[in-house]
């Protein structure tokens, strides 16, 4: 009974700080809190280093992966190498697209014929946009590149005459906001499998607000090709909502939008791993990724965050102790080759362990994989 009222209790103190909260917060920045709240201590469990002793644990773990012979560190992701320069004609173009939804300043930053004189213009984003990719100010249909809300993205429409294809382009990762949805990586049930929730929050609100439109005028002019493309966040982000749009054809149509003669696409750059791999499997013919060398991004999930902190963790373990680090200048280089291998063997035996137990659920890349 006394058990039964500290519950009600505790529940009645729940309900009132949510209520309190809702008055000054909205639900989805709530939700990115408790998220980000969830996250920090994940991550701070069972963490008991020094600064000190998390810098050498840092500077072993380099030594291993730069020094070490690990099998397989040469090839650590799946898809499929571009050898054909005429293939990428199309991708390299809505590439300069996805570089311009970040507006005059990563274009002038990036020295793409931007100047500072044209940040100051009104409505500076928007006319840098037109201007890098020559584009006649009718053609790009709609925009919003200063959105300081969460889950809700900057990003702009345009029609692309040159494929006659109506094309969304969703912005990365560039202010606060977008750095919460990137920290709310939560894995949640959808689709038959997982996905980044702090992603899929934001298709949702492209889906919403955004689609309906551009499906009206792809409609009115009788386009049948649908593009969206992304950088980073951006990337992931289009890849969700081009799931979401393959999935929900047939109840778009009960709905009143017709979808079914549209032919969509996905053009990601750079995205992080984002739905886990039976979706992937799925949608793989309507995305197509293209990752740039070590990009680490495309590398960066929940799941590889778990396992680099546990990996971490073992090299400070075998990082040297003041007592080694003196003792080192005697030591004969047979001796310090010896005492290497014997913790890089330590450090491989803990790799193997993560890769064969998947104690920590790895999301995957959406799509076509291309290396560059």
């Amino acid at each position: 009974s006394a058990l039964a009222a500290e519950s009600s209790k505790a529940a009645g103190e729940r309900t009132l700080m949510q209520s309190l909260t809702s008055m000054f917060i909205s639900p989805s920045t709530f939700m990115a809190i408790k998220s980000l709240d969830r996250l920090v201590g994940t991550f701070n469990q069972g963490v008991e280093l020094s600064n000190t002793e998390l810098l050498g644990g840092l500077l072993t773990l380099y030594k291993f992966y730069n020094e070490a012979d690990i099998p397989g560190i040469a090839d650590p992701l799946r898809g499929q190498v571009v050898e054909s320069v005429g293939k990428l004609e199309k991708p390299g173009r809505y590439a300069r697209f996805a570089l311009a939804s970040y507006g005059w300043r990563a274009l002038y930053f990036f020295n793409r014929g931007i100047t500072l004189m044209d940040g100051a213009k009104v409505d500076s984003d928007v006319t840098s946009v037109l201007q890098y990719l020559n584009m006649a100010p009718e053609d790009l249909l709609g925009y919003e590149f200063r959105s300081s809300q969460l889950f809700c993205p900057s990003y702009f429409v345009s029609h692309d005459r040159q494929y006659n294809a109506v094309v969304l382009v969703v912005r990365g990762t560039m202010s606060a906001e977008d750095t919460v949805v990137d920290l709310s990586c939560e894995y949640t049930k959808w689709n038959g499998g997982l996905v980044h929730s702090g992603m899929k929050a934001s298709a949702q609100w492209l889906f919403a607000k955004v689609m309906p439109q551009m499906l009206a005028y792809a409609k009115s002019q009788g386009i049948s090709a649908i593009r969206i493309v992304g950088h980073s966040l951006g990337a992931s982000t289009a890849a969700i909502l081009t799931i979401m749009l393959q999935s929900a054809r047939e109840r778009l149509v009960g709905i009143g939008v017709d979808c079914k003669g549209y032919d969509i696409k996905a053009y990601c750059y750079g995205p992080a791993p984002c739905i886990s791999e039976d979706i992937a499997d799925r949608f793989r013919d309507c995305i197509e990724t293209f990752v740039y060398m070590d990009d680490l991004v495309p590398r960066l999930c929940y799941g590889s965050v778990t396992d680099f902190k546990r990996m971490s963790i073992s090299a400070a373990d075998e990082a040297d102790n003041l007592a080694q680090r003196l003792y080192a200048p005697f030591e004969d280089s047979a001796q310090q080759q010896q005492r290497w291998s014997d913790k890089f063997a330590r450090l491989l035996s803990i790799r193997e362990s993560i890769l064969a137990t998947q104690e920590n659920l790895h999301l995957a890349l959406p799509g076509v994989i291309h290396h560059i």
